[in-house]
């Protein structure tokens, strides 16, 4: 039987591969349906868009773009969870 889903180690480094689009049908399937029952990963996806969007923009130099202190701390605990 194969494995259809992934860990949350696997679905953050799949969305940052998303960003720069290289991410197979597979793994997109996978990462949805991860992101599907994952808060932490989807909110971890909506702040890379948002980093994104800004860079790109650059109205903000990337270093003074942070992320805030609850997504840092959900996504440790997630990722514990998960290991």
């Amino acid at each position: 039987m194969r494995k259809t889903g992934c860990n949350c180690r696997q679905a953050t480094a799949m969305i940052e591969r998303q960003q720069a689009g290289s991410l197979t049908i597979l793994q997109r399937l996978r990462l949805r349906r991860h992101l599907s029952r994952c808060p932490p990963c989807r909110f971890f996806k909506r702040q890379t868009r948002l980093l994104g969007c800004l860079v790109r923009d650059r109205r903000y130099p990337a270093a003074a773009i942070r992320p805030d202190n609850s997504f840092i701390m959900n996504l440790l605990e997630t990722l514990k969870k998960n290991i």
